[in-house]
């Protein structure tokens, strides 16, 4: 879902920049395949901020085609950042290893095979940077809260957690019975109340928060 105006879309693609040719082809790919991908601008967004902390331990919680993955490594390349990624898909887990080969990052990307909410606890950190992939597929607030926890634990101070899909189509702006919706809904509101964080929602493709951890 892009909740940006067409003509704005067109005009943003004159700044699109990739750092690798691997790129435009997983765009290209995910467009044919219908696979859900941050996107260029996105991608330039989380790079940016991951450069900006300088961050070196990077945590990813879902990985599809390792687009945003790659985008992360290569942004941090200059001081050899190591990026972190799970997914519970195996078929996708083969298939991203394989991006990151052709993209020459393979040294500097973990792949964790599992569900978020099972590894995390076996991850001791702390990360620079979180990047949250999931919050579509949080089953129901229990999972919202057991989430938020593990990634607020897990961030050092200073450091950022990014959440993608905030938005949810434009879902959670009204009140909603469907649960996945519930859980991102209560995501949101939970990091929005959590007095560590510094937060932000940016209405960017279906909506990134940015959350940024007190270091007082």
């Amino acid at each position: 879902m892009d909740l940006s105006h067409d003509t704005i879309n067109a005009y943003v693609r004159n700044f699109v920049r990739h750092p690798h040719p691997i790129l435009a082809t997983l765009e290209a790919d995910a467009a044919a395949r219908g696979i859900p991908i941050i996107g260029p601008w996105e991608g330039q967004l989380l790079a940016l901020m991951a450069r900006s902390i300088q961050a070196r331990h990077l945590l990813e919680l879902g990985m599809a085609t390792g687009y945003s993955a790659i985008w992360l490594a290569l942004a941090t390349a200059e001081w050899e950042g190591q990026v972190t990624t799970i997914d519970q898909d195996a078929t996708r887990v083969r298939e991203a290893g394989s991006h990151f080969r052709d993209a020459g990052i393979s040294h500097r990307v973990r792949i964790v095979h599992g569900t978020a909410l099972s590894v995390l606890p076996e991850m001791a950190g702390p990360f620079d940077l979180i990047f949250n992939d999931i919050l579509s597929y949080l089953q129901d607030t229990d999972e919202a809260h057991q989430l938020r926890q593990a990634c607020v634990e897990r961030l050092r101070p200073g450091g950022l957690l990014l959440c993608d899909n905030a938005l949810r189509g434009g879902r959670v702006m009204a009140p909603s019975s469907e649960p996945t919706v519930q859980a991102t809904q209560a995501f949101i509101e939970a990091l929005w109340q959590d007095p560590l964080l510094d937060t932000s929602l940016l209405p960017i493709r279906d909506g990134i928060l940015v959350c940024r951890k007190s270091s007082g």
